[in-house]
């Protein structure tokens, strides 16, 4: 073998080493790139069923407050009569968040955790103060939840950077 077969050798070797370390790389980058994007996924739906239950929640919340002036009976008559079945309908909904919450909890960060902890504490209280007839509690009860359930919201967009995407996706649109 003569120089230039030996270089030709060399140079075809260096060059097929270069071209398996090129799709080794871009192996592993969309190999990790489709990792993300199936937790992304996997965040975006647990959250979207979250916000859902806990925004059905804040709908029939809302019409227990509307319950509770029209009643023409007394506190006893209330708690007898009228709240167990409310009672009945809505702490299961409670429970039914709480289950998703620790079903999906590996995905999500500490703090939607504890905010949504807050956000069924909150429902349990809204609950036990509209079953004793508690009508100014269950207002501002009733407000506080709506501040978490927003709470909730934003930091949902957080942990998801839905600003940054947002902002790449109106860049691409205009070019």
């Amino acid at each position: 073998m003569n120089k230039i077969e030996i270089l030709i050798q060399i140079l075809i070797s260096t060059i097929a080493i270069a071209a398996w370390l090129i799709s080794y790389t871009q192996l592993r980058r969309t190999r990790r790139q489709n990792n993300e994007d199936y937790i992304f996924n996997q965040k975006l739906d647990c959250y979207r069923v979250l916000i859902r239950k806990s925004f059905d929640f804040l709908q029939d919340t809302f019409s227990l407050l509307d319950e509770l002036p029209d009643f023409k009976g007394t506190k006893d008559e209330w708690t007898k009569e009228k709240m167990p079945s409310l009672y009945r309908l809505h702490y299961p909904k409670i429970e039914q968040m709480e289950c998703t919450i620790k079903e999906y909890s590996f995905l999500f960060p500490e703090y939607f955790i504890d905010e949504f902890d807050n956000f069924l504490f909150r429902s349990a209280r809204f609950i036990v103060e509209h079953y004793h007839f508690n009508n100014e509690h269950s207002i501002n009860n009733y407000d506080k939840l709506t501040e978490i359930h927003n709470e909730l919201i934003n930091l949902t967009r957080k942990d998801l950077h839905i600003n940054v995407l947002n902002k790449k996706l109106n860049y691409r649109l205009k070019e």
